[in-house]
């Protein structure tokens, strides 16, 4: 159901904010429509860092994504990989979209792990993909805080 109102009111939003085009990962796209609901858009290559656990300990060979599906329509996901022995996956993600004052709204980025059939977990990103960009280190690194498999 949460997916669903963030889809709402990204379709909202979307009207008001444009659409992204394919573009230079750091060039911001300039939408004279905007009327002041979002700020520029942009889009940036980030790093991207994540452990993964399975009943606290590292999960080796669990598939990771990560997935926008609030601003991309349908949604769009960059697979990462595989975890190695330590439970940890590293990956660029090129192309991450930025809508300035519209993170959690227009934008909403999970990374989602799975091993197997039945093993799934998911983790929020948009903070730490807000604060690679926004630092403009391009590096979200939330390996501290491991997604756990049930």
């Amino acid at each position: 159901m949460r997916h669903f109102y963030l889809f709402v009111g990204a379709i909202l939003t979307l009207g008001a904010c444009g659409s992204s085009e394919d573009t230079d990962p750091v060039d911001t796209i300039t939408d004279d429509t905007n009327d002041g609901a979002c700020g520029d858009v942009s889009e940036h290559n980030v790093h991207v860092i994540i452990s993964v656990t399975e009943d606290g300990v590292p999960a080796e060979g669990a598939d990771v994504s990560l997935v926008e599906d609030a601003w991309h329509t349908p949604e769009k996901s960059w697979y990462g990989g595989v975890t190695d022995a330590n439970g940890i996956i590293e990956f660029d993600a090129p192309n991450i979209v930025s809508v300035e004052e519209c993170w959690g709204i227009a934008l909403y980025y999970i990374a989602t792990a799975q091993k197997g059939a039945e093993l799934y977990g998911e983790t929020d990103m948009n903070s730490s993909l807000y604060g690679a960009i926004t630092d403009e280190d391009y590096l979200a690194d939330v390996s501290l805080f491991p997604i756990e498999l049930d």
